[in-house]
């Protein structure tokens, strides 16, 4: 009988290893099955994102197609006259009432791109079939968007920024809004560039990290319709009441203090208590053309980022230029943007006021963007915002464009030397005499 019982006993224990170790290999099956199907799903979630983002990309390229086709137009003296042209074929009439009516398929429309069901479909290659399901759904174009945009880093540390607009326009603005340094950037705010009440670029030896935000370097380059090159390389002059100059430079440097003292020798405050901005007027921009010490200008910086899009933004007055009229020309106004010190990146904004008032009430977000009776339009800027799509994901892309200006004219050489007698390219040719 007891062996009958230790016999039972040992098959009981053999079955409960066994159940558990079928247990322990069921879960290490399935949990490899699930890793693997993870897995799968991720990689064809990611090719379809890709995919997703190469359509939209490919909305791009069509709308820098439609951009040509619509300043051909433009440059043959074509303009908007309210309605379609009812032509079977697209005219210039056409492409100027879809650019200033726009649309989701403006783009397919300007360039008679076939449009399925509110989309273009999309193929791999010339002649094949749609078999990744790809397509674009929505391209639209913003000729004149109410700000400029742009990153900085350590290889593009600085853009010129040409404002490209009419003479009577450029003449009327008397203030630019600068914006730096995007609040979803602003994690790790580091103001290291000024302490105790003194301005130290420790950013330059990296002992305590870098500066963030950035220290920016601001520039205005203008002209008036009539100059000489004297009037650029010469300080600023008084004509009557104003200070006038052709070129003026400041250095801002963001701290995270407000209401400092002005009566320091190795910085400006730029903070304005009264107007709660930082301000700087337009004879403060063109005095820094005349002073040996150029100091920088502290500009208070919200590092909470609840002040607008941007942590750092400051209100700069513009100067005329050197002219009896202090006539601004259109064509030779512009901006450089620079970190001085090459670190670390950063996007920044430019925002063009005729008044004050407008700049001020300007906040950055969305909302004020789209309202266009708050800025100035930049004439050479473009913004394409495309949604593209592989098969259910979708992808939605904005991309800043410069337009070419067709008003202007570029060199294709800069020096080209003939044979006189052939016509043939003989190149440059300089005799040296060597003395020995």
């Amino acid at each position: 009988m007891k062996r009958g019982i230790r016999k039972f006993k040992n098959g009981v224990a053999s079955f409960y290893i066994v159940a558990f170790a079928s247990l322990i290999l069921v879960i290490v099956a399935s949990s490899f099955a699930m890793v693997v199907v993870s897995e799968v799903n991720r990689a064809s979630d990611s090719d379809l994102s890709r995919s997703a983002y190469d359509s939209a990309m490919a909305g791009v390229e069509d709308a820098k197609l439609a951009l040509l086709n619509y300043q051909a137009c433009i440059a043959q003296g074509y303009t908007y006259t309210g309605h379609l042209s009812n032509s079977d074929t697209i005219t210039c009439e056409d492409i100027i009432y879809y650019m200033n009516n726009p649309d989701c398929d403006m783009v397919a429309k300007i360039l008679g791109r076939k449009i399925e069901d509110g989309e273009v479909k999309i193929s791999e290659s010339s002649g094949s079939n749609n078999s990744m399901n790809q397509a674009y759904t929505c391209v639209m174009i913003n000729a004149s968007p109410s700000d400029y945009r742009a990153d900085l880093d350590a290889t593009n540390n600085y853009k010129v920024v040409k404002v490209a607009l009419e003479d009577e326009e450029a003449k009327n603005i008397k203030f630019v809004k600068l914006s730096w340094y995007h609040k979803e950037d602003g994690e790790q705010l580091n103001f290291n560039n000024f302490s105790n009440g003194k301005v130290e670029f420790s950013s330059l030896s990296n002992e305590n990290g870098e500066a963030v935000p950035p220290t920016l370097e601001f520039q205005l380059i203008q002209t008036a319709s009539e100059f000489t090159l004297s009037d650029i390389s010469a300080p600023a002059r008084l004509v009557g009441d104003e200070l006038r100059t052709d070129r003026a430079t400041l250095y801002l440097v963001p701290t995270k203090e407000g209401n400092l003292s002005t009566n320091n020798n190795s910085y400006i405050s730029a903070w304005d208590d009264s107007k709660g901005i930082n301000s700087i007027s337009a004879r403060q921009f063109a005095e820094t053309n005349n002073l040996e010490k150029n100091l920088p200008y502290v500009v208070y910086c919200d590092d909470q980022g609840e002040g607008g899009e941007y942590v750092c933004s400051a209100l700069i007055g513009l100067p005329k230029p050197i002219s009896n009229d202090g006539s601004r020309n259109g064509d030779t106004f512009m901006f450089v943007v620079s970190i001085p010190y090459g670190q670390p990146t950063t996007d920044f904004a430019l925002e063009l006021c005729k008044n004050e008032n407008e700049c001020r009430n300007q906040t950055s977000d969305t909302a004020a963007i789209e309202d266009e009776t708050n800025t100035v339009e930049w004439e050479n800027v473009v913004v394409v915002d495309s949604t593209g799509r592989a098969n259910d994901l979708y992808r939605r892309v904005e991309v800043r464009l410069e337009a070419s200006d067709y008003r202007s004219a570029y060199l294709l050489y800069a020096i080209q030397a003939t044979d006189n007698d052939s016509g043939g390219d003989v190149g440059i040719k300089k005799e040296l005499t060597v003395g020995l």
